[in-house]
């Protein structure tokens, strides 16, 4: 609590968003009255599980619990197919990627070698984003 509230204090007048390591809590409800002391605008989760909507349960009795003195946004697996089931909780926002992966159009791609890729991101392909993925979004939401 004392280190967030060290950042909270650095960020001076910008809003501090909490990121998904608060998932990572033992207690995500004392966990979220502690951002609350120390000033935080509000905290990205996915309410405890992989996804979202594994955790919109728990995201649910986080908008409950926040009772508007900090914002809840749900993120992590937030698409057009499950988009709506997040109005129900109360959340303040969303939080989705929209992301594709654009296969690279180098010409000689050398088998014997790895530049370190990431994951779940070939070595030679890169992320960009997906303006169809996002009007669907929105489309829901509208």
């Amino acid at each position: 609590e004392i280190r967030t509230a060290e950042l909270v204090a650095a960020a001076k007048e910008m809003e501090f968003t909490f990121h998904r390591a608060f998932d990572m809590t033992c207690d995500t409800n004392e966990a979220l009255e502690a951002l609350v002391r120390v000033g935080c605008c509000r905290v990205l989760t996915s309410g405890g599980r992989n996804t979202a909507p594994e955790g919109i349960k728990n995201i649910h009795s986080l908008v409950k619990a926040s009772a508007g003195r900090i914002a809840v946004m749900a993120g992590s697996g937030v698409n057009a197919s499950n988009v709506k089931l997040f109005a129900d909780t109360g959340v303040d926002a969303i939080h989705f990627s929209a992301r594709n992966l654009t296969e690279s159009r180098m010409t000689y791609k050398n088998p014997s070698i790895s530049m370190g890729g990431v994951q779940g991101i070939p070595e030679y392909a890169s992320i960009g984003i997906d303006p169809t993925m996002i009007r669907n979004i929105l489309n829901q939401l509208i």
